[in-house]
């Protein structure tokens, strides 16, 4: 049964990919985070110029 062997790996991958995507987002959200706001300021600035 070499089929049945191979199946309690199968969550311990998951496991590593799971914790793999999680440290990946959370390095990368914080430059996503720092981009939005960077965009976000650029909006209200130019709203404000306009505005006066």
């Amino acid at each position: 049964m070499p089929h049945m062997a191979n199946l309690p790996w199968i969550p311990f991958y998951l496991l590593i990919a799971l914790t793999l995507t999680f440290f990946w987002t959370k390095e990368n959200f914080s430059v996503i985070s720092n981009f939005t706001k960077k965009e976000q300021m650029s909006k209200i600035t130019k709203s404000s110029l306009n505005w006066t």
